[in-house]
């Protein structure tokens, strides 16, 4: 052989050799030998400390890896030693679509894995990997489904899972595992959850689709998911379409509790508290905006439908919703001021629990929940179109409120009331230290009869209302806040009567204490009256109190005190003609709101003899609040 032919053959089978004493190299190789180097590396780009117990590896073109014992390293601050412990994890690795930048994984098995995820009272999570490697660990973390390895087969066996919320008070502990069926398909991730929220028991079960139908980019992923927190339970079964970062979510959900207050538990929504409810609809979400649409269902003894979206990308999360009731009871919305609805329709037991409390007074003493109007922005429009209020005359109702950084505005808050309407605004801020409160309010061509409607009185009624009355106060409740009332306000009425059986039915003998006349149809006509009143913290005064009879005129003084939810008035009368009464006294109204009495003199009283010398009073003039002449006397 030629020397030239020699080195031909040389060259021919030298990488031949090379390569077959190479792959006996790696069948001889013990992995062992740098399991500890590879640990560091891995460790290195997800910024957390990694252990490996034992490696082996059988090299061919579909490549078999095991590791068993491995041991991830846990965030500073999280409570767990340890963010993963992973009894053993086999792979199959086929080497040829490395070439191209593929990562194909005919087979992952995960044995007896310990997973334990934590969010602190900061927000930092522990499966966050970002840190001196950021791009590295942002490499790693595969956004859309098309960067997810193609996986042939995944199995979970024997996983125990953790989760640690301080945000929201939750700790749940659980299993997490696949459920394999006939075809790779039918592969699962399932997931269960038990444990607690803000110290309600929780539990969570998760079951999304197969890790092939993951892959699959053109196939949305099915998903379904089950909540229950207290006596709240949330029901989601739909897909989305980019499920890694819930993206083009398309869903049904159901949700139904004891009271709405409870779904900030799950959803961090700040909602009043309210009677039990259930409601259904739509659930999607486009980029970060979750929308819920077409849903409806009850609240209460109330329908409930609509529309809403929460955009949680913010400074804080923004709720937008455009709500209507077509039946409205109006007890249900007791919880939007702290009040409690009638214990005999539909309430919760918390609510039946409170109106069964003869301590409590009249107005609701309910804490405003700052935290939560400073969880939330909120623009919500809410009509109701009939509403059902036993003994008010309440036609409909539209309010729209904005929360902006924990302050409330309701502008407007429009009421139908008895053939007139209610023209008001509503602003609490829970911005201070102790929660400011303002109303303003128009009262425009309320009709009295209707607020009579289910009485013996209500033929004998009649004339309307009208005038306006703003109050602001400061306190940590409704209670509170009217408590240190300050404002002022009137009423006016013309053209009215009122049943003298109503005012027969305070017990004693007031109508001829005021030395009024009652018709033949039981009736006081009245022509025109006017009331004034003025709040200087929690302490409101009667300050001018006019009403023209057809007889005579009643004048009024007195105070209520906000605070002691008491009063004290005292209403004289001036004849217009003169008449001899068996009995004549000042009438006098004192004691609590709920139940005040009624009786005769104590004050001032009459004289037996009055000599009329009252003439009826400018109505134009008292209504538009000019000064009025009254025939003067010395007792009031």
């Amino acid at each position: 052989m030629s020397r030239g032919a020699k080195i031909a053959v040389g060259l021919f089978l030298t990488p031949i050799f090379i390569l077959v004493f190479a792959s006996f190299g790696l069948l001889l190789f013990d992995w062992n030998w740098i399991k500890g180097q590879l640990a560091e590396a891995i460790g290195a780009s997800i910024n957390r400390d990694v252990s490996i117990g034992r490696m082996d590896v059988e090299w061919g073109w579909t490549t078999w890896i095991r590791a068993e014992d491995i041991e991830i390293g846990n965030a500073e601050w999280a409570v767990a030693d340890r963010m993963a412990d992973i009894g053993s994890l086999d792979i199959a690795v086929e080497l040829s679509p490395l070439i191209r930048g593929r990562i194909v994984l005919p087979s992952v098995a995960v044995g007896d894995p310990v997973l334990a995820f934590e969010r602190d009272g900061s927000g930092a999570v522990n499966w966050s990997f970002a840190g001196p490697g950021d791009e590295i660990a942002g490499a790693v973390t595969p956004d859309e489904r098309d960067e997810f390895p193609t996986v042939g087969q995944l199995k979970v066996s024997d996983g125990r899972v953790s989760y640690r919320d301080a945000i929201r008070d939750m700790n749940l502990t659980g299993q997490i595992s696949t459920a394999t069926g006939e075809a790779a398909e039918s592969d699962g991730l399932t997931l269960s959850l038990d444990g607690s929220l803000a110290g309600r028991d929780v539990s969570v079960a998760f079951r999304g689709g197969s890790l092939a139908h993951l892959r699959e980019s053109d196939r949305p992923y099915p998903i379904s998911l089950r909540i229950a927190a207290g006596a709240t339970q949330l029901e989601v079964e739909g897909t989305a379409v980019e499920p890694l970062a819930v993206r083009q979510l398309d869903a049904r959900f159901q949700i139904e509790g004891a009271t709405m207050a409870e779904i900030y538990l799950i959803t961090g929504i700040p909602l009043p508290d309210t009677p039990p409810y259930a409601l259904s609809g739509r659930l999607a979400r486009e980029g970060a905006v979750w929308r819920l649409t077409a849903f409806d269902g009850r609240v209460g003894d109330s329908d409930l439908s609509g529309e809403a979206s929460i955009d949680p990308s913010g400074k804080r999360p923004r709720l937008q919703g455009d709500l209507v009731s077509g039946r409205l009871d109006f007890d249900d919305l007791a919880g939007f001021i702290g009040a409690e609805p009638d214990p005999d329709e539909s309430a919760n037991e918390a609510q039946r629990a409170a109106a069964d409390d003869e301590s409590q007074g009249v107005f609701p003493d309910t804490p405003v929940d700052t935290e939560r109007m400073h969880a939330m922005d909120m623009d919500v429009r809410f009509s109701g179109r009939e509403i059902l209020a036993p003994g008010l005359p309440l036609e409909e109702l539209e309010a729209h409120l904005v929360l902006e950084d924990g302050r409330a505005m309701i502008d407007p808050l429009n009421l139908s009331v008895a053939q007139g309407r209610v023209d008001a605004a509503l602003i609490l801020d829970a911005r201070p230290s102790v929660p400011v409160a303002e109303l303003a309010a128009t009262f425009e061509e309320l009709n009295l009869k209707p607020f009579f409607t289910d009485t013996e009185f209500v033929n004998e009624m009649g004339g309307r209302f009208f005038g306006d009355l703003k109050l602001n106060g400061q306190g940590a409740s409704l209670a509170e806040m009217l408590a240190a009332a300050n404002g002022s306000g009137w009423l006016g009425m013309r053209d009215g009567t009122i049943s003298g059986l109503l005012v027969e039915a305070a017990g004693v003998d007031v109508i001829e204490a005021l030395a009024v006349l009652v018709t033949e149809d039981a009736r006081i006509p009245i022509r025109c009256g006017r009331a004034e009143i003025e709040a200087n913290a929690g302490a409101v005064t009667a300050q001018r109190v006019i009403v023209d009879t057809s007889d005579s005129i009643l004048l009024a003084r007195g105070n209520a005190d906000l605070n002691g939810q008491s009063m004290d008035l005292q209403i004289e009368a001036r004849p217009k003609d003169f008449s001899l009464i068996d009995m004549a006294a000042p009438v006098h109204v004192h004691g609590p709101f709920r139940s005040p009495s009624v009786g005769l003199g104590g004050l001032d009283p009459l004289p037996f003899l009055e000599l009329g010398e009252a003439e009826d009073v400018d109505c134009s003039a008292l209504l538009a609040g000019e000064p009025v002449y009254v025939a003067p006397d010395s007792r009031m």
